[in-house]
Formats: C-alpha cells, sequence, structure tokens
C-alpha cells in the first residue's frame, strides 16, 4: 500500500512539472517569433532562462557607465530603457545579451547619441578662402547651408566631406559673382580686319540678348566671349563686302527702296479708291478704244494698290517743296504750290 501511495505522489508531480513547462516553452517560442520581426540583433536563443540559477549571471549596476559620448555618458539604465524599446518590453535587463549583442546595442547607442549631443567645430573655425585669399568662415557655411536646407541642416560639419566642399564651392562662386568688376568700357576687347570693338559695344548686346540677366562682357567665359565678338563682327563684314562690291548709285537705289518700303507700311489703300481708279482707267481706254478687252478688276488688284502708294508718298513729299525755275533773262518765277505747277504742265 505505501509503495503504491509512493508511486501515485510521484506521477502526480510530474503531471505539475509538465503542466508548467508548457506553457514557458510556449511563451519563449512566441517571443522567438516576435522578435524576428523587431530588431535583429537580439537572439532570444541565446538569453539565460528562467530555469538559470540567477546567481550565475553577472549583475551591473544600473548607474554604470557603459561609454561616453562628446562629454555625456551611456549608462546601464540608458541600455535597459533602449533593449525594452527595441524589443517591446520583451527583454528589459542589458545583462541578458550575449556580449557581441551587448557590443551591438552600445554601437547603436552611440550613433544615437553622436546626433543627439553633436558638436561641430567653432563659428570663426576657417574652412576655406575666397579670392585674393579672403578666409571663408564656418559661421557663413553655416547660414548657407541653414538657409538652403531651409533649417533642416544648421551645421555644416553634420554634412559628408565631399558636401561640405560643393558648400565651399558654392560660397566662392557667390562670392566672386558678389565681387566681381570688369573692365572698363573703352577696353577694346577684339579688332576685326582692323576694326576695333569696345567693351561697351559688348556690354550693350549682351545686355540686350540676355535681357538684363547679364551686363558685363567681362562676366562670360572664354567661349561665350568669342561667340558674342563673332555675332558684334558679322555686320562689320557685311559692310566691307558691300563698300566693296557695290556701287553708290546701287546703295541709293537699295536705301530708296528700303524707305518706299517703309512708307507702303505706314499706309492705308481703301477698296473704294482702288476701285474708283480702276473705273477711271477704264473709262479712258473706252474712250480711246470702244472695243479694248478690259482686264478684271481683281487681276489688277496689287497694281492698283501700288499706283496708289505712290502717289499719296509722291504727293506728301511735294506738298511743301519749293520749286524755282529760272528762265533766260535771269527771270525766275516761284510757286509753293508744287501740286497745282504739275497739274498747269500737264496741260502744256
Amino acid at each position: 500500500m505505501k509503495v503504491f501511495l509512493y508511486i501515485f505522489v510521484w506521477f502526480f508531480i510530474f503531471l505539475i512539472v509538465s503542466a508548467s513547462a508548457d506553457p514557458l516553452k510556449d511563451t519563449l517560442l512566441k517571443m522567438k517569433d516576435k522578435s524576428s520581426s523587431s530588431l535583429g540583433m537580439i537572439n532570444l536563443d541565446a538569453l539565460p532562462g528562467r530555469n538559470q540559477s540567477r546567481g550565475g549571471m553577472q549583475r551591473t549596476s544600473s548607474k554604470a557607465v557603459l561609454a561616453t559620448v562628446n562629454g555625456h555618458t551611456i549608462r546601464k539604465r540608458d541600455a535597459d530603457k533602449y533593449l525594452k524599446k527595441i524589443t517591446k518590453g520583451k527583454i528589459k535587463d542589458y545583462d541578458r545579451l550575449p556580449p557581441k549583442q551587448k557590443r551591438m546595442l552600445l554601437s547603436d547607442l552611440k550613433k544615437m547619441y553622436k546626433i543627439k549631443y553633436f558638436r561641430g567645430r567653432p563659428g570663426n573655425t576657417v574652412i576655406g578662402t575666397y579670392a585674393k585669399g579672403k578666409p571663408v568662415y564656418k559661421k557663413e557655411a553655416d547660414a548657407y547651408i541653414k538657409k538652403v536646407t531651409k533649417n533642416k541642416i544648421k551645421d555644416i560639419d553634420r554634412l559628408p566631406r565631399k558636401q561640405r566642399l560643393l558648400v565651399l564651392k558654392d560660397l566662392q562662386r557667390k562670392y566672386k559673382i558678389e565681387h566681381f568688376k570688369g573692365r572698363p568700357k573703352n577696353t577694346i576687347i577684339a579688332t576685326v580686319n582692323g576694326h576695333d570693338i569696345y567693351k561697351r559695344e559688348a556690354d550693350a548686346y549682351i545686355k540686350k540678348v540676355t535681357k538684363n540677366r547679364i551686363k558685363d562682357f567681362d562676366r562670360l567665359d572664354e567661349k561665350q566671349r568669342y561667340l558674342l565678338v563673332k555675332d558684334l563682327a558679322k555686320p562689320m563684314i557685311v559692310k566691307n563686302a558691300i563698300d566693296a562690291n557695290v556701287t553708290e548709285m546701287e546703295k541709293e537705289e537699295i536705301f530708296k527702296q528700303m524707305w518706299l518700303g517703309k512708307q507702303r507700311a505706314k499706309i492705308q489703300v481703301s477698296n473704294e479708291e482702288m476701285l474708283t481708279l480702276y473705273e477711271a482707267k477704264k473709262t479712258q481706254i473706252l474712250a480711246s478704244d470702244p472695243q479694248a478687252k478690259i482686264p478684271t478688276y481683281i487681276s489688277l488688284g496689287n497694281s492698283l494698290k501700288n499706283e496708289i502708294i505712290e502717289n499719296k508718298i509722291m504727293s506728301n513729299l511735294m506738298k511743301d517743296v519749293n520749286i524755282t525755275i529760272n528762265f533766260d533773262g535771269n527771270e525766275s518765277i516761284e510757286n509753293n504750290d508744287s501740286n497745282k505747277s504739275l497739274v498747269k504742265l500737264d496741260k502744256i
């Protein structure tokens, strides 16, 4: 009977132990599964379990200093807090981590502290030079980077070296533009076939073609200057060719046609005027030859218009002309009304 009771008691204890071990195992498995989706650096399998005696785990004071970054200490309580945050409360003690994972967690904390407690160089630090050796101070770069990033970055030392060099180049370029001083206006910038081109001509031309965006020829680079001088030289080359190949009489005829073209553009001719001239010419032709074939009004449109325009131009030119005719015997007749004189001459 005692043997049976002894066996029954041990069997009951075995059932209790098995029942309590299963929930703990399930909990650890769930923690393991969930930990894989949080931060990969925490390996729950390597942590000391509940069956490990607490006397065997080395305990560290919460005030213990683990590292120092820019004069700010990282204590164990900071590591515990960070560990609790990234594991969502599953692990709260830094001492439970293996050595490798401790180093990884501490490395992450150091990076965070470097960003949080960043300390750049003083504002009066010289980071480069402008033209003629003028120093570029860090405070100028800080103000520039703060402006271009809209206050997102306020210290140039936060940027990588390559980006810091780009900021310095921008400051140097900006300084060069603001303190630019070109040559005097009467400087000869080029000579084309013996004809000097002055800087004031180039300045006026570049100001016109860029719509006042650039006002000084000396702001252009070498290639742009060469192209601009070529543009300025074209009228001179054409003029030299005209002088060498066109006679004075031909020039006068060209100028005359140009002037007449401008006058024609200003004069308006109505359909009524053209129709009146057409009917007058038609009547005149039929009076001399009743059988004559008269062209249609539409076919004579352009010639009628040109004739009216030329008549108007000449009428405007002659209205203020003072004509004096010298006759035999040194007698002269003055007449300011040139139109009436022409009418009288037509009747002679």
